[in-house]
């Protein structure tokens, strides 16, 4: 996480970005706050304003017999929390590494009808992000496609912006999160 003067200095720098734009005539200028997030490998970046809550996962219930997606069942302000385990879900490749269980959170979104978890080995910290700072060619790779809303450079990496809320909505929807032929449910 990023210290408290760390944050300072960013709302600082933004807001002396915006106060340029707006002298130039530009009010375009399109701010807010992304958490940076690892699932297993793979590093990506989620809206803050998408996330109601983040949890820790010591009072998750495993459920028997589910898909390896299925990290298991929670219990958040009064109501049931279905809770997906990202690594399962998006990093493809390696089930390997595993994340130390004091690093493991879990990010709560609303959906239309019930609220959902995205379990993750690692919340990185968080960075302020601006209009400018998102034109970026996405890579090669296609299994991030379905969730993906844009492709950002933040600190000389290319990350992908996952729309968490489309996840829960598609979870109400079908009862399952699956992206394409890379996973297996």
């Amino acid at each position: 996480m990023n210290s408290p003067y760390e944050l300072l200095t960013g709302l600082a720098l933004l807001r002396e970005k915006k106060r340029r734009h707006e002298k130039a005539g530009d009010n375009n200028l399109n701010a807010w706050s992304a958490l940076i997030i690892k699932m297993g490998n793979e590093t990506c970046v989620v809206h803050q304003s998408d996330v109601e809550e983040i949890l820790t996962q010591d009072k998750l219930t495993r459920v028997v017999g589910v898909a390896p997606w299925m990290a298991g069942l929670g219990f958040f302000q009064g109501s049931l929390l279905n809770v997906i385990d990202g690594q399962s879900l998006f990093d493809a490749g390696s089930q390997q590494q595993r994340a130390a269980p004091a690093a493991i959170r879990i990010l709560v979104v609303q959906g239309d009808k019930e609220w959902f978890g995205l379990r993750v080995s690692e919340l990185v910290g968080i960075r302020h992000v601006w209009s400018d700072d998102v034109n970026v060619v996405p890579p090669d790779s296609d299994h991030w496609s379905t969730y993906v809303e844009q492709w950002i450079r933040i600190e000389d990496q290319v990350l992908p912006v996952l729309k968490l809320k489309q996840l829960a909505q598609i979870m109400e929807s079908s009862g399952s999160p699956v992206i394409n032929e890379y996973i297996s449910a």
